[in-house]
Protein backbone atom coordinates (compact mmCIF):
# COMPACT_ATOMS: atom_id res chain seq x y z
CA UNK A 1 0.00 0.00 0.00
CA UNK A 2 1.43 3.40 -1.02
CA UNK A 3 1.63 6.41 1.29
CA UNK A 4 -1.16 8.13 -0.64
CA UNK A 5 -3.40 5.07 -0.28
CA UNK A 6 -2.71 5.04 3.48
CA UNK A 7 -3.62 8.72 3.64
CA UNK A 8 -6.79 8.20 1.57
CA UNK A 9 -7.96 5.66 4.14
CA UNK A 10 -7.98 8.50 6.69
CA UNK A 11 -9.40 11.21 4.41
CA UNK A 12 -12.75 12.76 5.36
CA UNK A 13 -15.32 15.40 4.53
CA UNK A 14 -15.62 17.97 7.34
CA UNK A 15 -18.10 20.82 7.63
CA UNK A 16 -16.43 24.16 8.31
CA UNK A 17 -17.61 27.64 9.22
CA UNK A 18 -20.98 26.72 10.73
CA UNK A 19 -21.10 30.05 12.52
CA UNK A 20 -19.88 32.04 9.49
CA UNK A 21 -21.57 30.49 6.46
CA UNK A 22 -25.36 30.55 6.20
CA UNK A 23 -25.24 27.64 3.74
CA UNK A 24 -23.15 24.52 4.46
CA UNK A 25 -19.56 24.22 3.26
CA UNK A 26 -17.53 21.02 3.46
CA UNK A 27 -13.82 20.47 2.82
CA UNK A 28 -12.16 17.21 1.81
CA UNK A 29 -9.11 16.83 3.96
CA UNK A 30 -6.41 14.21 3.78
CA UNK A 31 -3.31 13.68 5.94
CA UNK A 32 -0.16 15.04 4.29
CA UNK A 33 1.74 11.86 5.19
CA UNK A 34 0.61 8.65 6.90
CA UNK A 35 2.49 9.51 10.09
CA UNK A 36 1.37 13.09 10.65
CA UNK A 37 -1.71 14.85 11.98
CA UNK A 38 -1.19 17.72 9.54
CA UNK A 39 -3.92 17.70 6.87
CA UNK A 40 -4.22 19.14 3.40
CA UNK A 41 -7.57 20.49 2.17
CA UNK A 42 -7.64 19.37 -1.45
CA UNK A 43 -11.31 19.91 -2.26
CA UNK A 44 -14.45 21.65 -1.09
CA UNK A 45 -18.17 21.88 -1.78
CA UNK A 46 -20.59 24.64 -0.77
CA UNK A 47 -24.34 24.93 -1.21
CA UNK A 48 -25.59 27.83 -3.32
CA UNK A 49 -28.72 29.85 -2.62
CA UNK A 50 -30.43 28.25 -5.66
CA UNK A 51 -29.96 24.73 -4.21
CA UNK A 52 -27.07 23.71 -6.48
CA UNK A 53 -23.55 23.11 -5.15
CA UNK A 54 -20.23 24.77 -6.01
CA UNK A 55 -17.20 22.48 -5.99
CA UNK A 56 -13.44 23.16 -6.01
CA UNK A 57 -10.31 21.05 -6.36
CA UNK A 58 -7.09 22.50 -4.99
CA UNK A 59 -3.44 21.65 -5.63
CA UNK A 60 -1.39 19.59 -3.24
CA UNK A 61 2.34 19.04 -3.00
CA UNK A 62 1.89 15.95 -0.86
CA UNK A 63 -0.01 13.59 -3.18
CA UNK A 64 1.28 13.59 -6.78
CA UNK A 65 -1.50 11.25 -8.00
CA UNK A 66 -4.08 13.97 -7.22
CA UNK A 67 -4.81 15.57 -10.56
CA UNK A 68 -5.16 19.10 -9.40
CA UNK A 69 -7.25 22.15 -9.80
CA UNK A 70 -10.75 22.71 -11.06
CA UNK A 71 -14.11 24.12 -10.12
CA UNK A 72 -17.71 24.03 -11.20
CA UNK A 73 -21.35 23.70 -10.23
CA UNK A 74 -23.28 20.48 -9.60
CA UNK A 75 -26.95 19.68 -9.09
CA UNK A 76 -26.54 18.01 -5.68
CA UNK A 77 -24.05 17.69 -2.85
CA UNK A 78 -23.33 14.08 -3.83
CA UNK A 79 -22.62 15.09 -7.43
CA UNK A 80 -20.34 17.90 -6.24
CA UNK A 81 -18.38 15.55 -3.97
CA UNK A 82 -18.03 13.06 -6.81
CA UNK A 83 -16.64 15.82 -9.07
CA UNK A 84 -14.05 16.67 -6.41
CA UNK A 85 -12.95 13.05 -6.17
CA UNK A 86 -13.25 12.22 -9.89
CA UNK A 87 -10.27 10.41 -11.37
CA UNK A 88 -8.51 9.81 -8.08
CA UNK A 89 -8.44 6.10 -7.27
Amino acid sequence: MTDTEKCQANASWVQIGKSVYTLPKFVYRIPCTPNTKMVDHIGAVKERSDGRWDWWRMRTNWHPSWNGEGQGVAVSMVDAKLKVLEGWS
